[in-house]
């Protein structure tokens, strides 16, 4: 009963605020950018992203059951409403990690984080790309952490898709690999042959699902030769020309730096403690409270020797917000954070909950 009041609330929140927000200065790029994909084969890269999230925003006006207008200052409340099934996403996965390691008290508290995050249900309702990198990338450690307790290859597989779904939102995804095979590596020891067939079915199967996002020109248009062009770039070059073009760019943004102004302090070039700074001001009291909680259950009861699942979900959050913290400089919001707050709401609620079990028996 309160799982399903808990996601009435946030499909709710985020359904009325799709239709409340008034029209960001990226949607419609995100969404013409999708759109032009599928009606032509022709992929702009709307602001140097993937296309995975672009596609999916796109994909009510290409079917007809919307009509886009890139001029009008309307707001793409079809592609939000797509968006905020990606949201609802997001939110499933953090309750399966979360239940997964601190049972279902567990699950619930994660669920209520997301839920009464202002973050999560302000980018879960417009059309963006954060929310889906978090989504898909949550789903593949889900995967991977119910495959581990029957040891199925399968498991890998569903995994590798999500990772491949995850880096082909947002670049930010490519982490999702690396700790999707760091939650398989620190589980138990395991034989060279079984960390092999993991690491090629992982690999391969994320590269596959990753390039084909691009090979789609061909699909939906009367130029089916420009389909095999494409295979042969994915192929020739491990990546396809238009992703690795984009990934260029966006690495140069982010070691560059660009304007930006926070708390009073403008800068050119970025600001070394925006994020921790954006971080702390944009996550809710009670979710830091916890995760200070967290940490301090974590520093009495650290061991690298059995490291818990908890200690692993911990440790991806700390993975994926360690090198935006250090290293990225195009600055613009706590959204680029996104991708490491499930591993966040789940280790945090499981470390809360395990500890007051141990406490009040």
């Amino acid at each position: 009963m309160l799982l399903a009041a808990l996601l009435v609330v946030f499909v709710g929140q985020v359904v009325s605020l799709a239709f409340l927000y008034s029209c960001t200065y990226d949607e419609k790029v995100h969404v013409a950018s999708g759109l032009c994909y599928l009606k032509t084969g022709v992929f702009s890269g709307g602001w140097s992203n993937p296309p995975a999230a672009q596609l999916l925003l796109a994909v009510p006006y290409w079917l007809g059951w919307a009509q886009f207008d890139m001029a009008r200052n309307s707001a793409p409340v079809a592609a939000r409403l797509v968006n905020c099934s990606l949201g609802l996403l997001f939110v499933l996965a953090v309750y399966g990690l979360a239940r997964s390691v601190g049972g279902k008290s567990g699950g619930l508290l994660a669920l209520a984080l997301c839920v009464f995050s202002g973050t999560v249900t302000g980018l879960s309702a417009v059309a963006g790309t954060d929310i889906g990198v978090a989504a898909f990338g949550a789903w593949a450690v889900l995967a991977v952490v119910v495959a581990l307790r029957g040891e199925s290859l399968w498991g890998f597989v569903l995994a590798g898709v999500f990772c491949g779904l995850a880096c082909g939102a947002k670049f930010s995804g490519f982490g999702i690999p690396v700790i999707v095979m760091f939650v398989y590596l620190t589980h138990k020891h395991r034989s060279w042959a079984q960390i092999g067939k993991a690491s090629v079915a992982l690999a391969l199967v994320s590269w596959l699902t990753f390039s084909s996002l691009y090979l789609f020109k061909g699909c939906f248009t009367e130029k089916p030769h420009l389909r095999e062009s494409k295979f042969k770039a994915a192929v020739g070059f491990f990546l396809p020309k238009r992703a690795v073009f984009d990934m260029r760019v966006v690495s140069r943004q982010a070691s560059m730096g660009r304007d930006v102004r926070a708390f009073g302090v403008e800068s050119t070039k970025g600001l070394w403690w925006y994020y921790p700074a954006v971080f702390l001001a944009k996550t809710p009291v009670g979710t830091l409270m916890l995760l200070l909680a967290a940490m301090v259950l974590l520093a009495r009861g650290f061991s690298l020797a059995e490291p818990t699942l908890e200690l692993r979900l911990f440790s991806c959050f700390v993975l994926l917000v360690a090198p935006i913290f250090l290293f990225n400089r195009a600055q613009c919001g706590v959204r680029h954070l996104t991708v490491a707050y499930p591993y966040m709401y789940a280790a945090v609620a499981a470390f809360v909950v395990k500890s007051g079990q141990r406490v009040f028996g």
